[in-house]
């Protein structure tokens, strides 16, 4: 009997193998797609309900990608498959226009002193995510903060006095 269910376990076909791979990739191009349209602030920095709504996607995805049948094989098939996509990303990232596609470009969100209020609104940040990373920065008044961007990891810089214009070339702003 337990052999039985363990060779079960391991049993795949190839229509079956075809379809994990099939599966598994259109829902890691949605998630990554939705990622995309989201913004990155929704990828870090996140409150306990947004945790819950990351575990929740997780386990759509996942029961997705096994095809609601979560043997040992489909399973492994499954998993191999996000490994080897995860590695072909990376492999176009190495390029700059691939890249900037996947993982965007820095936002400018204020200068000089001003917050860029319709920035915010497009990347998805409050001002109270603002006002905790001004203060995060040792900034006491706005006026002293010179720069002000929401990182492509979801996390905000604070830059003060003269910057180097270098450290602003891959800066999207509205200009």
């Amino acid at each position: 009997m337990m052999t039985c269910m363990l060779a079960n376990q391991f049993r795949l076909d190839l229509d079956t193998v075809i379809a994990t791979v099939l599966v598994t990739t259109a829902m890691y191009a949605v998630y990554l797609l939705l990622s995309r349209v989201t913004g990155s602030r929704g990828l870090s920095n996140y409150a306990p309900f947004d945790f819950a709504a990351f575990v929740a996607v997780g386990a759509i995805i996942g029961r997705t990608a096994l095809l609601q049948v979560p043997t040992l094989g489909v399973g492994a098939t499954a998993l191999v498959t996000l490994f080897v996509l995860r590695a072909l990303l990376g492999v176009i990232a190495m390029t700059s226009a691939g890249d900037r596609f996947l993982n965007g470009s820095p936002i400018l969100l204020g200068m000089g002193g001003e917050l860029d209020r319709q920035a915010l609104r497009r990347a998805h940040v409050h001002e109270h995510d603002v006002r905790q990373a001004l203060r995060r920065a040792g900034v006491q008044r706005l006026e002293d903060m010179e720069y002000l961007i929401l990182e492509r990891n979801g996390m905000i810089s604070v830059l003060r006095g003269e910057v180097e214009p270098w450290l602003l070339a891959d800066v999207r702003s509205r200009e």
